[in-house]
């Protein structure tokens, strides 16, 4: 299959680095790895890992989305008083 999709990526450095000297003792390179991630995906329907949020900030999200639980204040002093309770 001819190779003819690009991919631009921006990733901190140290991450960068540390992955390809993973890759390099593994005997392969960014290049492969993304592939073989997007082969993956495409067999399994999904990424080799969860993409989960934890129980605690899923129900904060709804909470926060749905309004629940949440404290209007008038003023900053307001906040920090009810914050203090």
């Amino acid at each position: 299959m001819a190779k003819e999709g690009n991919i631009t990526v921006r990733i901190d450095n140290e991450t960068k680095e540390k992955a390809e000297m993973i890759f390099s003792a593994l005997g392969t390179n960014r290049s492969n790895v993304i592939q073989m991630l997007y082969r993956y995906v495409i067999i399994n329907g999904g990424l080799p890992f969860d993409v989960k949020l934890p129980k605690e900030t899923l129900d904060s999200v709804i909470n926060i989305e749905t309004g629940k639980g949440l404290h209007k204040a008038k003023s900053v002093n307001d906040l920090f008083e009810a914050l203090d309770k």
